[in-house]
C-alpha cells in the first residue's frame, strides 16, 4: 500500500494524519496477506484517505516437473493444500498502473524467467478483475465520512494570538471544549483538529468571532 499513500505534511500536505492499518485474520485457506491488501484499500477509501489509486493482491502458485522446466502450470489464488504441495507462493499486489509490492517463496532450487513472466501476467490480469469489484463498491475516497477526523488550517496575524488564547487560556479552552477540538498555534498558522468537518467549521467560526 505504501506507494499509493498520500504524502504527509503538517500544513501543506494532502493528508496531515498518521495512519495505522490493522488487518485481523481469524482463519484462512488462502493468502491472508493478499486479502489484507484488498481490505486495506476498502478501509482507506471508506475512511476518506486520499490514496492515489486502489490496490489489490493475489497469490500465484506453481506446479512444475523438476526434470523438465518447460512443463509447469501456475495456479491463481492458492488454497492451503495447493500451497503445501506446490512449488511456489508468489504474492503480487498491484494497481491499474503497475505492481506495488511482491513477495516470493519457492520450494525448488530455482524458477525460470518464463515461470516468473507467467505468474506476473496472471496476477496482473486477476488483480484487474478484483479492482473492478472494489471500484464497483467504492472508487473514490469518502470525503463525507462521519468517522474521519478533520484538520483545518487558518492563517492568523501575530496580534490575534492573544485574542484567540484569552486570559489564562480561557477563550482557547472554551472553544476546544465546545467543539471537542484541539487548537494549536505555530507562528502565523492555527491548526484545528476535530472529530469531523462540522466541528472543525464550528471551531473556525468561534475563532473568527473572537478576533473580530
Amino acid at each position: 500500500m505504501r506507494p499509493v499513500l498520500p504524502e504527509f505534511n503538517n500544513y501543506d500536505g494532502i493528508y496531515p494524519f498518521f495512519l495505522r492499518l490493522l488487518s485481523e485474520v481469524t482463519a484462512s485457506d488462502g493468502s491472508s496477506s493478499m486479502a489484507s491488501v484488498c481490505g486495506s484499500t476498502l478501509a482507506l477509501l471508506d475512511a476518506g484517505v486520499p490514496i492515489k489509486r486502489p490496490v489489490s493482491g493475489i497469490s500465484i502458485g506453481l506446479y512444475a516437473d523438476d526434470s523438465d522446466d518447460q512443463q509447469f502450470t501456475t495456479v491463481t489464488d492458492l488454497l492451503g493444500m495447493e500451497d503445501h504441495f506446490g512449488k511456489m507462493d508468489f504474492k503480487i499486489a498491484s494497481s491499474n498502473q503497475g505492481i506495488t509490492a511482491m513477495q516470493l517463496d519457492i520450494k525448488r532450487r530455482y524458477i525460470t524467467k518464463a515461470m516468473v513472466e507467467c505468474a506476473i501476467f496472471q496476477a496482473f490480469k486477476t488483480n484487474s478483475t478484483i479492482l473492478e469489484g472494489i471500484c464497483n463498491v467504492i472508487d473514490q475516497p469518502n470525503a463525507n465520512s462521519s468517522r474521519a477526523p478533520y484538520i483545518r488550517i487558518l492563517s492568523i496575524q501575530p496580534h490575534q494570538k492573544s485574542q484567540i488564547i484569552g486570559k489564562r487560556r480561557d477563550n482557547l479552552n472554551s472553544i476546544e471544549q465546545a467543539t471537542r477540538s484541539k487548537l494549536h498555534i505555530d507562528g502565523e498558522k492555527l491548526s484545528i483538529v476535530s472529530p469531523n468537518k462540522a466541528l472543525a467549521d464550528e471551531a473556525a467560526l468561534l475563532i473568527k468571532n473572537s478576533i473580530n
